[in-house]
């Protein structure tokens, strides 16, 4: 995610992850999936929070791609993909994925970069319009929505 502070940041941690991560039993399995060597998010869940990213550098639980997730059909409690949307090989893949995983009543908080996010990388590959938001989570149920401008946008859903 973000590493400074940013309005869109401030409400993730405040607001947003606090009421999403209360949603877990003690017993449920969430994944922070593309969590870096940066595991912030732990201490908001009543549950262990398993993080995996696509290198043994980062330090996670688990090592793999959001595209080709290790795990059964509808296993998956909870999933967090925050700030990592761009930086897929194939975005369409992962959200089948992350819809595969999880349990019918699993929930997932996704997050991704708008157009105008002020910084790039060269790893950047996916920036979308807010149709294109719109687009990338049709398949799921919005329980939750928050729009950044252009910028960055939030949503909590389900399938």
């Amino acid at each position: 995610m973000i590493a400074i502070r940013t309005p869109q940041r401030e409400f993730l941690e405040t607001a947003l992850l606090p009421r999403f991560a209360s949603r877990f039993a003690p017993d449920a399995l969430v994944l922070n999936i593309g969590a870096g060597d940066d595991h912030p998010y732990r201490e908001f869940f009543p549950c262990p929070l398993r993080t995996s990213d696509r290198t043994a550098a980062a330090g996670c639980d688990e090592i793999f791609v959001a595209e080709d997730i290790p795990y059964a059909n509808e296993t998956v409690d909870g999933i967090v993909f925050v700030g990592v949307f761009d930086r897929l090989d194939d975005p369409m893949r992962a959200m089948r994925e992350f819809a595969r995983v999880l349990k019918r009543s699993g929930t997932m908080l996704f997050g991704a970069t708008g157009l105008d996010f002020p910084w790039h990388d060269e790893r950047d590959r996916w920036r979308l319009s807010p149709g294109g938001m719109r687009f990338i989570v049709r398949d799921f149920h919005i329980l939750e929505e928050e729009h950044f401008d252009r910028i960055y946008d939030f949503y909590v859903l389900s399938k």
